[in-house]
């Protein structure tokens, strides 16, 4: 495979041959996939670059140095020389390339102001590659290689050891293409650091702040198990897209922003992630088995300048690596849908591609640059027609990895950059026409290298008349930054980019500005060395006089002072790197209209593989000129329909937290079998929600972990249901978007429970610890058997209790604090896998590689029955409010509400039906479950077959059902509130009343005439709207005993910072004469009682009240002196309340609740 191609794995991903440790792992093919004659190939490949040999050395093969070593190892190269090879991975040592150990004894310290310097000579008439590994051949990557070509004569890294660490550095040089007769000779030095010339620099101007980024959010998929290596581009409409990689051949994702500032639905923070499905799928219909992509392994997008002839929309251009080729495709409607080219790209050079760049020409040609892998060839092709089709290859040579392309708008001229530092330049040969051949400059060297990773060439249309070429590129401590002004015959002197007090800084990209002199780079960094000890962050630096000979740059840390987007090394290898790879290998910035920052990076802190996140620049320059104006959200800013792809359902991930607080959530039925195809059906292994919770005190004091599934009917043998959760990892606090956890898991005590079925069906429920290895694969031991556990085929759920004492001795032992009274736990997640040892038993279909995962959430307090909790810590408020003077704030969903409201009602038909009403503040669109139950309610005299009718605020009917299943079945099971019964009724309904208040009703009767107790539920499905439920009312008969009415709601802050809110109830029954009602409760009581059942406040008489002088500022005091009422400050909770008669009495009243918050 090729250097930075992305592939996925099958059930190794889950379960390894041990009972007792499994791994996460995606770097491999699947074995069970679909097969096409470009996969066939692509397997044969990797069939055969998995031949390894046995290490041959050089000689001699190993050599030792100390601090104050003075004299240097030397060694000759000892391999056959043939046949040439361009890549580490494809070379077979002792035949192209062999290994020299260099063993650095004492510790690091002990280098402090020291050097190593490696370097391998040879003749002008050989060209060989230089790889420095840490530890083993595999083992990190301290230099990538490939910094020299024919005429070349040697090859060197200098290495600071008192950073990258003492011990063994293993010397891997490959025979890219040499004379047999010709070995090379390698020498290791000591030296001191004041000896080694470091290049001549530009010196730069560095200011800090000024500028900030909104809130991280992450976008997600369904179904994937990775998302990262983010291509972004933003058009001159402000349609912003990002595309993300799951891995070859599971295909490519797509999100599309509205960054248009005139447009109702303009989304500065980027809130809504506007999921646009796979764009390069097999199988469209999202109703259908989804097959994966036709592709997977690298993607990259491109927009035009302008706007195409006839085409209401700019055109959106999108290729995917699928290594026998490239498939490409575009859409013309703001990518709701996509024209694919039916045979993939020809592309040129002997088959098998990498590492694919775009980029558009005006509004219609599209130029893609890439690589062929064996041998590697440079290829660009042009295509005319908005990158569907491309005619045929032009190659600028030889290479070891290409950079992005890059276009001169004014006069059609091609840059494209190379892992060696140096930059194509293609001159078009008329006007309109593709260049025929490219020059080849050398525009960077460095003693480490300039490929850390990719080597980004971008030119500026900024009025200059070549334009200014730019290539930006880390040695792995700095950024650097050249420019040229003569289309790259001749290079500025470089300047170093970061000075944000990071040691570490790599995977640079940077865009340019429309006036001279002005870029945007963006980085990851780190304090410290490059290792498992990391915490990586994102920055962005922005000039005005980039190409001056004293720039002055202004920086910024992307991400929130909290977030660390990576715990662990940074794998700069490619697929073959041997390090931690979740970041994958790039990430992105774009411009939007308005000049400012769109950001799209991978992040793995809270999850099980990379994924990725976005951010926008709020305030501070433009990159256009002047400063960002105030950003105010569209008025109409709402969550868009489906498309013929993707279901409405879908376009937006499942709300976090949960409907009853679950930290975990995930998509209903995307289930995945093998490595691909996705299964559109209620499983036992589909995951939707995971809850995390205390119990007890002392010596029972325990964490219970609940998962939810879309249909435990049916539990299936040798499968695993799986939560993990990590205590003591640093940044433990909530993202002020209050949807994840800012905890590095990885830095943490990570642990799991887990049921398990055998091939019998047996049921064990055990716990363990994880660890993050430094591959990047997530290592499970089983420790013990957990305390409890159970199958609740009911209510589709999975529990399993561990005692606290038993993971407090796991951390006792390792001399780590405990978990007690307070403790935060973050690194939630969960999943579910089928990995059948043998066969199924007799009458059970295979589910061989079916699986599921529900990403990382926010976190919870572990706290035992008697224990105040206090304050929850909150993440630091980031950005600040950016509000200009003389302007509004902008506005944000409410984040205090009532979440969900329910009436227990005796159903008596006539007036005497159960009647719920509710009202929808704001004018925003509010969608909302409402629910009929009586059978499984479980009491005697429960209403057997309950109807449900809905009507709007004119009186009319906008929906009704009798039996759940009929109507929006799959709707209603994705919400995870599906009744228990067949004979209940559920709508989901979009509320659209476009008044501040718009009044609601719902009607609980009996089918047929049908009487007894049923439950009139409404539910919020729909936490990012504007609009919230702002009271409930519901009216029924009140008996005695049992047949009360009783009505509960919950309280929720979407924050999670507990805060209360201000919650006003009455009970009302002689005023609902005016009303008509013939036989109204004479004299109402009203009980408040809180989730444990205990009484917090009752009333009688309203005017008795401490508060009725608030209840009569509130306006709502009751009309009559004998209804009741209660106005009660209450945090966050679910609550219930019960209205009888006084002194026994029976009668029609009604139960009503009042958020008087968010107003």
């Amino acid at each position: 495979m090729g250097a930075n191609q992305e592939v996925t794995d099958n059930n190794a991903a889950f379960r390894g041959a041990s009972a007792h440790d499994t791994t996460l792992m995606m770097t491999h093919f699947s074995s069970t996939c679909l097969v096409t004659p470009r996969r066939m190939l692509l397997a044969a490949i990797s069939f055969g670059l998995s031949l390894a040999a046995m290490t041959y050395a050089a000689n001699p093969n190993q050599g030792t140095l100390n601090p104050g070593s003075a004299a240097a190892l030397q060694w000759v190269g000892d391999a056959i020389g043939g046949p040439s090879v361009t890549t580490e991975s494809t070379c077979q040592d002792g035949v192209n390339c062999d290994v020299f150990t260099i063993h650095l004894t004492g510790a690091a310290s002990d280098y402090a102001g020291k050097q190593l310097v490696v370097k391998i000579t040879f003749s002008m008439l050989s060209d060989y590659d230089l790889y420095v590994h840490k530890d083993t051949v595999n083992g990190k990557v301290v230099f990538p290689g490939g910094n020299g070509s024919q005429p070349g004569t040697f090859e060197q890294v200098v290495i600071n050891p008192a950073t990258s660490g003492a011990g063994d550095y293993v010397v891997h040089v490959t025979y890219s293409d040499v004379v047999p007769s010709d070995q090379y000779h390698g020498t290791a030095t000591i030296m001191s650091a004041a000896t080694a010339t470091p290049p001549p620099m530009r010196t730069a101007n560095y200011i800090s702040g000024g500028i900030t980024f909104s809130n991280s959010i992450p976008v997600k998929a369904p179904v994937a198990l990775r998302d990262g290596e983010p291509s972004n581009r933003t058009d001159f409409a402000g349609n912003a897209y990002v595309g993300a990689i799951r891995g070859f051949p599971a295909g490519v994702d797509l999100w599309r922003f509205d960054l248009n500032p005139l447009s109702p639905s303009f989304d500065p923070n980027m809130r809504v992630p506007i999921y646009r499905g796979q764009p390069d799928a097999f199988s469209p219909a999202a109703t259908e088995a989804e097959l994966g992509g036709d592709g997977g392994g690298d993607i990259d997008l491109a927009v035009p300048f302008s706007l195409p002839p006839s085409q209401a929309n700019p055109t959106l251009s999108f290729c995917s690596l699928i290594a026998a080729n490239i498939s490409t495709g575009n859409s013309t409607d703001r990518a709701a849908t996509f024209q694919k080219n039916p045979v993939g790209n020809g592309t040129g050079g002997v088959i098998v591609d990498d590492r694919q760049w775009q980029e558009f020409l005006g509004n219609t040609s599209v130029y893609m640059w890439y690589r062929t892998l064996q041998p590697a060839v440079t290829q660009i092709q042009r295509s005319d027609d908005g990158g569907l089709t491309f005619g045929p290859a032009v190659t600028a040579g030889t290479t070891t990895q290409v950079g992005p392309i890059d276009v001169h708008q004014s006069d059609g001229v091609v840059y494209a950059g190379t892992s060696q530092g140096t930059v194509a330049v293609g001159t078009p040969p008329g006007v309109g026409l593709p260049p025929t051949s490219y020059t080849v400059n050398q525009a960077a060297t460095d003693p480490n290298g300039v490929a850390h990773l990719f080597f980004v060439t971008k030119v500026a249309d900024d009025g200059t008349p070549n334009g200014t070429v730019y290539v930006c590129y880390s040695n792995d401590a700095d950024i650097l930054l050249k420019h040229s002004t003569d289309k790259g015959a001749t290079w500025s002197l470089p300047v170093r980019v970061n000075n944000v007090g990071t040691n570490s800084n790599v995977f640079p990209w940077m865009e340019t500005g429309p006036t001279p002199g002005s870029v945007g780079i963006v980085w990851f960094g780190t304090v410290g060395g490059n290792d498992d000890n990391a915490e990586w962050r994102v920055y962005y630096a922005q000039s005005f006089n980039a190409s001056s000979a004293n720039p002055t740059f202004r920086e910024i840390q992307v991400t929130e002072p909290e977030h660390i987007i990576h715990a662990a090394n940074i794998s700069e290898g490619g697929l073959t790197g041997a390090n931690n790879r979740n970041l994958i290998d790039y990430f992105q910035v774009s411009f939007d209209p308005q000049g400012a920052a769109v950001v799209a990076y991978t992040d793995d802190h809270n999850d099980y593989d990379g994924h990725t996140y976005v951010s926008r620049q709020l305030s501070g320059p433009s990159i256009n000129g002047g400063n960002l104006p105030a950003q105010v959200e569209g008025t109409a800013l709402v969550i868009p329909p489906g498309t013929a792809t993707v279901s409405s359902d879908e376009v937006m991930p499942p709300r976090v937290p949960g409907l009853n607080g679950e930290q975990v959530t995930d998509y209903s039925q995307d289930l995945q079998e093998g490595s691909i195809p996705r299964i559109h059906a209620a499983d036992a292994s589909d995951v939707l929600t995971t809850r995390y919770e205390t119990s007890g005190s002392g010596p029972n004091f325990a964490i219970a972990a609940t998962m939810r599934v879309s249909d435990l009917s049916f539990i299936p043998g040798q499968t695993t249901w799986q939560m993990s959760f990590a205590a003591n990892a640093p940044h433990n606090v909530l993202s002020p978007t209050g949807t994840y956890s800012f905890g590095a898991s990885d830095h943490a005590d990570q642990f799991f429970v887990e049921a398990d079925t055998d091939v019998n069906g047996g049921q064990t429920f055990t716990y363990g610890v994880t660890a993050r290895a430094n591959d990047g694969k997530l290592i499970y031991t089983i420790v013990g058997n957990a305390d409890a556990g159970e199958f609740n085929q009911a209510d589709n759920t999975i529990s399993v209790q561990v005692s606290v004492a038993k993971l407090n001795a796991i951390l006792g032992t390792a001399g780590h604090p405990l978990i007690t009274n307070g403790t935060v736990l973050s690194g939630l997640r969960s999943r579910s896998y089928t990995i059948e040892v043998v066969p199924p038993v007799s009458g059970q279909a295979s589910r061989q590689g079916r699986r599921d995962i529900a990403r990382g959430g926010t976190q919870f307090v572990a706290h035992d029955t008697s224990f105040n909790p206090g304050p929850i810590p909150t993440a630091t408020p980031y950005p600040p409010p950016f509000v200009a003077p003389g302007t509004t704030p902008v506005p944000t969903p409410p984040r205090r509400r009532l979440a969900n409201i329910a009436t227990r009602v005796n159903v008596q038909g006539g007036q005497n039906d159960g009647i719920a009403g509710f009202i929808k503040r704001n004018a925003a669109t509010k969608r909302v479950m409402v629910r009929a139950l009586g059978p499984s309610i479980g009491i005697a005299g429960g209403l057997q077959d309950p109807v449900l009718r809905v009507f709007d605020s004119t009186g009319a009917q906008i929906a009704t059902n009798d039996n759940w299943r009929t109507t929006q079945q799959a709707e209603i099971s994705a919400s995870g509130l599906a009744p228990k019964n067949d004979k209940e009724a559920a709508v989901i309904i979009n509320l659209t009343g476009a008044t501040a208040h718009s009044n609601y009703t719902a009607i609980l009767s009996g089918a047929n005439g049908g009487t007894g107790i049923g439950l009139v539920e409404v539910y919020d499905l729909d936490a990012e709207s504007f609009a919230d439920l702002g009271n409930v009312a519901t009216r029924g008969f009140v008996g005695t005993g049992d047949n009360v009415l009783i009505g509960g709601f919950v309280v929720r802050d979407d924050s999670l910072t507990n805060q209360p809110q201000n919650i006003l109830v009455r009970g009302i029954g002689p005023s609902l004469s005016a009303a008509g009602v013939s036989n109204p409760l004479q004299d109402p009581f009203i009980e408040l009682h809180d989730a444990q059942g205990a009484l917090v406040v009752s009333n009688d008489d309203w005017g008795s009240s401490p508060d009725a002088a608030a209840l009569t500022t509130s306006g709502l005091a009751p009309t009559n002196p004998k209804e009741s009422a209660i106005l009660k400050t209450l945090a966050p909770s679910p609550y219930t309340v019960i209205l009888k008669g006084a002194t026994g009495g029976t009668g029609v009243g009604n139960v009503e609740a009042y958020n008087l918050g968010n107003q």
